[in-house]
């Protein structure tokens, strides 16, 4: 059977002759009909006028978002998922520039997903239990009016390795892993690196705020030089 050849149809703005189909020209009112332009010089007509009418454009495109939010989302939500480090950075780029409008929206969130919230930072402290035992050491050290300096554990770990100094033997899984002041924040020690040792938790809960002995033959600094205020109280722990 010989194919019916398609009919051609010239368009009225830039004067191409091409296939009267609708992958060419955009249909108007009836489905049979076709508009005399191509859709070339109609998306140029369109930018055009959105050119020349800002205002209008915006209230256009408000109102297509209002009536179309569920598939404008969706859309919105495989794009990103298709390139997540193109959405990471563009959201970077849009918080450095709106910083004030980013922190607005990340407040209007908190207050309407609380337990969304909750879970994201469980999630994120779960993740990095390293921050969680800085942010409980600085706390405490600051209600015992110690010194504080920030602890880097990372540096600690890399110096001593996974050996308890405490007890000598070695920590076999981070869930037993604990840092230990050597001189405890409840005797005026330090929160910093050099007060700080990699130990069990069964260890470091047994000395409890007690100092440790022969420190020389464990190779940890001299209690002298790690307190700045010796403040013994049998309350604090």
């Amino acid at each position: 059977m010989t194919p019916v050849p398609t009919a051609l149809k010239t368009c009225t703005r830039c004067g191409l002759e091409l296939p009267a189909t609708s992958d060419f020209f955009y249909g108007h009112g009836h489905r049979h009909y076709l508009r005399s332009h191509c859709k070339e010089c109609g998306r140029a007509l369109t930018r055009a006028w959105a050119k020349a009418n800002p205002e209008k454009k915006a209230v256009a495109d408000r109102a297509y978002r209002l009536a179309n939010l569920d598939s404008l989302a969706a859309k919105d939500r495989t794009r990103r998922e298709a390139n997540p480090e193109k959405t990471a950075a563009r959201v970077r780029a849009w918080v450095q520039e709106h910083p004030e409008a980013s922190k607005a929206h990340k407040n209007k969130w908190v207050r309407e997903h609380p337990e969304e919230r909750r879970t994201a930072r469980k999630r994120w402290w779960d993740s990095r239990p390293e921050y969680g035992r800085q942010a409980h050491a600085v706390r405490r050290a600051r209600q015992l009016g110690g010194h504080i300096t920030k602890a880097d554990y990372r540096a600690i770990l890399a110096e001593y390795g996974m050996t308890c100094h405490l007890c000598g033997e070695p920590i076999e899984a981070m869930a037993d892993l604990q840092f230990d002041h050597v001189v405890p924040l409840a005797r005026g020690g330090q929160h910093a690196k050099a007060n700080i040792r990699p130990s069990h938790a069964r260890c470091n809960q047994r000395k409890g705020a007690a100092l440790v002995k022969d420190e020389a033959e464990r190779d940890v600094p001299a209690s002298n030089d790690l307190v700045t205020a010796h403040r013994p109280s049998a309350n604090r722990t």
